[in-house]
């Protein structure tokens, strides 16, 4: 059992696979001391990718500990590239730079990056 000594919040993942090797994880934030509507905007737009020509890459965006109505928007420089938290796309060969910027109602926003690299066959 996980003990939290000090006042904030935690995100705590369980990631279970089963004999077939399909797997799932979740999430739940805990916290100690504080207020839900204290806790800070954190993006997380997911782990880097690579890819192979015409392959499609999944991408994951969330708010960390957030589970208020929130707004997604993806770029790749200026071009907006999806406005859904999670999306699959495939990309030309290159290393792509993925830029998530969340945003709360309040206007708040958060932001992260991810890189993917795509490969020729």
């Amino acid at each position: 059992m996980t003990k939290y000594d000090k006042k904030g919040f935690y995100e705590t993942t369980l990631k279970v696979t089963d004999e077939q090797n399909l797997t799932s994880i979740d999430r739940v934030c805990v916290l100690v001391e504080m207020d839900a509507l204290d806790v800070p905007l954190i993006a997380r737009s997911g782990e880097d990718a690579e890819a192979l020509i015409n392959e499609k890459v999944s991408l994951s965006g969330r708010g960390v500990c957030r589970y208020d109505d929130l707004t997604y928007s993806w770029r790749e420089g200026e071009i907006l590239i999806s406005t859904e938290a999670n999306f699959e796309r495939s990309f030309e060969v290159g290393e792509h730079r993925l830029v998530l910027t969340i945003k709360d109602i309040e206007g708040n926003s958060a932001v992260d990056s991810v890189v993917v690299i795509v490969k020729r066959d």
